[in-house]
């Protein structure tokens, strides 16, 4: 879920929140920007401030299911 908070006062240049809602991982990222931002803007800042901890997630995610997938396995030859 992607949103703007607008109608901030300035502040380093900056006037509005881009707000990143991540619902696998249920992390909130917000990040600065102008109320102006076009969507070429959108995707350079999702780009520049998202792709790596989204990244980061997807990797951790992906580690957690192989351990619960390899463990439950091998513990379920045990009970024959």
């Amino acid at each position: 879920m992607v949103n703007f908070i607008t109608k901030l006062p300035v502040v380093a240049g900056k006037d509005a929140i881009l707000v990143v809602c991540d619902q696998l991982s249920k992390i909130a990222h917000f990040v600065a920007t102008i109320e102006g931002t076009s969507a070429e803007g959108l995707a350079r800042l999702f780009r520049d401030n998202m792709l790596r901890s989204l990244t980061v997630d997807f990797i951790l995610f992906s580690l957690f299911i192989f351990i619960l997938l390899y463990f439950s396995f091998s513990f379920s030859f045990f009970y024959f």
